[in-house]
Order: C-alpha cells, then sequence, then structure tokens
C-alpha cells in the first residue's frame, strides 16, 4: 500500500506540475500575441516557422501527459491500477516503476 501511496504522490506531483506548465503557456501566448506588433515582420516570420511549432508541440506532448496521468489517477482511486487494460494481467511492477502511467503490459502494448 506505501508503493501505491508513493505513486500516487509522484502522479499528484507531475499533474501540478504539468498544470503549471500549461498555465505558463497560455500566460506566455497572451504576452507573445500582444508584443508581436513591437517586432519586425522578419522576426515575427522566424519565430512563426521556429518557435511556434516548437512550443505547441510541448503544450500537445504536455497535455497527453496530464491526461495519462489523469486516468492512472483514476484507476487508483478505482483499485484497477497495475491490471493491463486490455488482458487483465498483472502489469510488471517494473514497468511501473519506470512508466506510472503504464496501462498496458508490455505484451499488449506492443
Amino acid at each position: 500500500m506505501s508503493n501505491l501511496n508513493q505513486i500516487k504522490q509522484s502522479l499528484e506531483e507531475q499533474k501540478k506540475q504539468l498544470l503549471q506548465r500549461l498555465d505558463s503557456f497560455a500566460t506566455e501566448d497572451l504576452f507573445l500575441r500582444d508584443s508581436v506588433s513591437e517586432v519586425s515582420s522578419a522576426e515575427h516570420q522566424m519565430w512563426l516557422t521556429e518557435v511556434a511549432p516548437l512550443r505547441m508541440e510541448v503544450k500537445a506532448h504536455s497535455g497527453n501527459l496530464l491526461k495519462e496521468i489523469q486516468h492512472s489517477l483514476q484507476r487508483l482511486e478505482q483499485g484497477s491500477y497495475g491490471r493491463c487494460e486490455k488482458c487483465g494481467q498483472q502489469i510488471d511492477a517494473q514497468r511501473l516503476r519506470i512508466i506510472a502511467t503504464a496501462a498496458k503490459c508490455q505484451e499488449c502494448s506492443k
């Protein structure tokens, strides 16, 4: 049980960090949108082609990871955490230590 509490605490901390990251992206997006008029067209174009896609990718990845964490926390509450969603077998403890959000055993995730 202590191990599940540690996993839950770790997932909660990751969730908190992701929410903060996503919130900071929203704040930065507003700032960047408002300051676009202060930069030259060439600088703005460079930002759009180089930085904006990377920011979007990080935001998307963070959003997906947040969903996985929320799903894992839900499974912890329901008592189904650690069981493969596909075959129902126990997920290897080492796999869960490495990927706390794993919802499938290694065999079923292939």
